[in-house]
This record gives C-alpha cells, structure tokens and sequence, in this order.
C-alpha cells in the first residue's frame, strides 16, 4: 500500500481517513478474526480505531501542507517565498504612486521635503514631496516674464536651451515689448502675454529648458517638476489636473500646483497569485529564447517595471506593424527609460535591432554609442459595469467587492496588445456570489482616463487593443448594481 500514498511520481497521493480505517480493520480481522466494522460503535472502534485513524489521517494532511510548500505552484505566504528564492525570484514589495507635480514657484525656492498637496476627492489621498527640491529657470516648464525697466531703444534678450531670442524697443511701450518677445520666440513654445507678464510654457508637461534673461528682465515665478509620492502604497491614480490643494506648505513661495504628467504607478505587495504568475514569467531569464529572456530580465532588474511584451521580426523583410527585419519590438510599461535600455542592451543578442518610439543613447563595452528604442504602451482605460439580477435579499451584502475582486484578479495581468474578453468572469461571478439569477457585463474604454461615461455608452462587447496598447483597469471604475427579478 505503500507505494500508492504519499509522496509518489504522480505527486503527492493524500491517505484519507476511511481508507485508513478501511486497511485497519482489514488488518484486524486478518490478525485477530475480529470484524470492527460489523458494529461502528463497538468500544474497541471507539477507544482505539477511529482515534487511531484520525490521527495517522492528520499526520498524512500535516505532510501534504509540508510537501506543497516545497512547490512554487502550492506553497503560500513565506513558504512560496523560500520556494522562489532557489530561482533568485523574490516577491514584489509594495511601492507608493510617484508623481511629477507642475509646481510654480518664486524663482530659485526650494519646495521643501515633506510639503503635502493632495486632489480635491473624497477620500482625500495626500501626497508628500520626497526631497528638497529647487524650482527655477535652470530648469523650467513654465516661466512668467516681465519687464525690469521699458526705455526705447533698449535691447530684450531671452536665451532658452542656449538658443537666443531678441527684441529691440522703438518707444518704450511695455505691452509692444512684450508682444515683440513674443513674435521672436516663434512657435517653439505656447507664448502669450497676460496681466502684464510674457508666459513661456514647454510644448509638453514633462518639458524642462533653461533659461537665461538679459539684465532688463526677471522672472515673476517659474513652474517646474517636483517629485511627490503618495503617503499610502498602492495604485493611487487621481485624473490629470485634480492635485491641486496645497496642504503643509513648509516652502517659501509656493505659489501652486497641479498634476498634468501620469504617474509612476504603485503597487500592493505582490498576493501569493500574483507571485506565482510572476515566478513564471520571470523565471525565463534562462531560457534560450530571446524574447522570453528580454521580458524576464527586464522584470526582474528594472525596478517599478509592471509589464513587458517582446515581439520579434525574424525575417529579411519589414512587418506588416514597420519592425525592422531582424530586430525586436520591447513595449514596457513602468520603470526608469536609461535603465530599461541598458536592460536590453545587456539581454538581446548580438546584430539585432530594436524598435519603438522611445530612444537612449547606452554606452558599450568599448566606449562607442549605441542607441537602443523601445515603446511605452498606449493606455486604454476601462469602465466596467456588471448587472446583478436576482432577489436582493438572496445576495451577499458584499456584492460589489466580491465582484471586483473576481473582475480585477482576471485582468490584472493583462499585457500590451492583450484583449479584455468580458465573458472570461461570468462564471466565476455566478460561482462566487449566490442567489444571482443571471448576470450581465459591459464596457465602456477610452483614451482619456478623466472621462464619466453615462449607462448608455456601455457596450456588450469586448474591448480590442493592438500590439502597441494596454488596457487599464481601476477598482474606481467597476460598477456594480444589483436588478430586483420580478
């Protein structure tokens, strides 16, 4: 009987109680002549046998729970970690949400460790800033000009990443001047003149020039970017524009604030599901095949990465998505653009080119320059609204979080040019929350995470994506409603 219970090459086989008394009482009458199963509440059964027989049962459980903790695929809590450790795969720790935070400022103030601003919602989320920051027009995304002295014939000057721009005064006039300015700077920058002041604004919110002014010139305020995390862990996203109250202000002239970049999005400590997935995936950094180890290495070295997705063109012709033959598409998500290119300088072979939008000059071995592109996902943000229909009384009072959970554990692990496949939790919404009748789900996706979709914009459909962009999806944004069955 040995060989067919516990540890065996099909695993480990559990030995159960009734099979244990069975094969004891077996053994009684063979030994003894004794049948204890013609009376099950005989004293010998009662004093012996089933204590007996409970506990070899128990022991047998005791080994299962220690043979599966030696199992990434079983073990739980630090068992899994220990299990993981041997692959060098360590469990993801819990990061705050980063921002970069557009604050303007007196030029040359420091916004101070610590300062707390938060958005204007409920729950209030407060963010602090990291570390002393100086904001001023050594490095700006904002400036707000005005004029030191107006004299005719008086020379203007303004020099921005070392490229100078100049205004000679005809009359004097402090409005002609500003406006001179700003026909010279041309359109490389949003230019207006308000309240008496030339604001030069950066194309793009996460810009940053230099800026240098004649000595007729000064800066009323600068806006630059300064790093804030938010005081919980986790994915904590506000809508762009919404950070704007200045809680603590412990800065000199802080003037105000506002969020306008996306973040670097937090994390929860990585759940037992979680971490097993990400064993899996993380693991390949030594497989043979290079896209697997690309995606792998970058997971496991490049910090507050979220998702990888590696594509390769292995012909001597250009694909139908524009990847250079020969070469590989990487699209991540998350994590610091130098050390993602050095990532993948150091885990793709040799005389394979890589592709995407983002560039980074890495220096190699022997000095010389090698650029390395990849893309950031375009992210699709999803709505979800789930329909309950049953009677009330029959479901669990926690509905919504129950299905929240199930809708976020099955797409959390969504990658760029995943679909969402809306039909792939109906069965588990059915299995885990009782006395629904029948369930309907919908979605609604757009490119601008501050949308308010209303019930008519949701769709029985499935939400498509291509190569280059990822579906994201919020507890925020997971409707549940239940529906009274007639």
């Amino acid at each position: 009987m040995g060989e067919l219970y516990g540890v065996t090459p099909k695993g480990f086989i559990l030995r159960r109680f009734d099979t244990i008394y069975a094969d004891l009482a077996e053994r009684i009458k063979r030994y003894a002549g004794i049948d204890i199963t013609a009376n099950e509440n005989s004293v010998l059964n009662l004093a012996i046998c089933y204590p007996v027989c409970d506990i070899a049962a128990q022991l047998h459980e005791e080994n299962l729970e220690i043979y599966n903790s030696l199992h990434p695929s079983t073990a739980e809590g630090t068992a899994l970690d220990d299990c993981c450790q041997f692959g060098n795969i360590l469990r993801r720790a819990a990061r705050k949400t980063v921002y970069k935070i557009s604050c303007n400022v007196t030029d040359g103030n420091t916004i101070r460790k610590d300062t707390i601003i938060a958005a204007d919602t409920n729950p209030r989320h407060d963010l602090y800033c990291d570390e002393d920051t100086v904001v001023s027009r050594e490095a700006f995304n904002e400036a707000y000009i005005r004029l030191v002295v107006t004299q005719s014939g008086q020379s203007y000057t303004i020099a921005i990443d070392d490229q100078e721009y100049a205004y000679t005064s005809q009359d004097g006039n402090q409005e002609t001047i500003l406006n001179g300015l700003k026909t010279a700077l041309g359109s490389n920058y949003d230019v207006s003149v308000e309240n008496g002041l030339l604001a030069i604004k950066g194309k793009q919110p996460d810009e940053i020039h230099k800026l240098v002014l004649s000595d007729n010139l000064t800066t009323d305020s600068v806006t630059g970017l300064v790093q804030f995390s938010t005081e919980e862990y986790g994915p904590i996203v506000m809508p762009v524009g919404t950070i704007t109250n200045i809680i603590s202000n412990l800065s000199t002239g802080f003037n105000w604030c506002e969020n306008r970049i996306n973040p670097d999005v937090g994390r929860l400590e990585e759940e037992d599901w979680e971490y097993r997935q990400s064993y899996m995936e993380r693991i390949y950094s030594y497989s043979s095949n290079m896209a697997d180890s690309i995606r792998s290495y970058l997971l496991n070295n490049v910090e507050g990465i979220e998702t990888v997705q590696v594509y390769e063109n292995d012909e001597d012709t250009k694909d139908s998505e524009g990847r250079a033959p020969h070469s590989v598409e990487i699209v991540v998500s998350g994590g610091d653009d130098e050390e993602i290119a050095y990532g993948i300088l150091r885990s793709k072979a040799g005389g394979i080119g890589t592709n995407g939008s983002v560039e980074v000059n890495c220096v190699g071995l022997n000095g010389e320059t090698i650029k390395i592109r990849f893309n950031r996902p375009a992210e699709i943000y999803a709505w979800i609204m789930v329909e309950l229909h049953g009677q009330k009384s029959d479901i669990p009072s926690n509905y919504e979080k129950i299905v929240q959970d199930i809708i976020l554990n099955a797409y959390s692990g969504l990658q760029a040019g995943d679909p969402l496949i809306l039909q792939r939790v109906i069965g588990e919404i059915y299995l885990q929350v009782s006395g629904v009748e029948y369930a309907y789900i919908y979605q609604y996706h757009s490119k601008t995470a501050g949308d308010t979709p209303d019930n008519e914009d949701y769709e029985q459909t499935n939400i498509s994506v291509a190569s280059r962009e990822m579906v994201i999806l919020s507890a925020d944004r997971i409707e549940v409603s239940v529906i009274e069955s007639d």
